[in-house]
């Protein structure tokens, strides 16, 4: 599992500056990068039942100990950037529609 996230990692690396600066790419990959952000939503609650080390060494396995662990460690890191934004913000949150308004502006100066 942590390979398919580590290589859509990379995938993501790709193809976010792709959609950015194509709106045709934007659409395509839009269906694709949903899933790419369900799938590390569900790394998020992997991370809550998977164990770890301490410091000294000794693996954790009490539960109640790991989600204190991730709650303090990576856990709002993963989740800020799990959440499908494009999604939540609907079509008025590409970048062409932000920019649409400062060029009506440049044009009426």
């Amino acid at each position: 599992f942590d390979l398919l996230i580590s290589g859509m990692i990379i995938v993501t690396v790709f193809t976010v500056p792709v959609c950015i600066g194509w709106d045709e790419a934007s659409d395509y990959l839009s269906d694709f990068n949903l899933a790419i952000d369900l799938i590390f939503l569900l790394d998020v609650v992997k991370s809550f039942n998977t164990g770890f080390f301490d410091d000294n060494e000794d693996c954790i396995m009490d539960r109640r100990i790991i989600v204190e662990n991730y709650l303090r460690g990576w856990f709002l890191i993963d989740v800020a950037s799990s959440i499908p934004i494009e999604q939540l913000l609907g079509d008025g949150g590409g970048a062409s529609g932000g920019s649409s308004g400062l060029t009506k502006a440049n044009s009426s100066v």
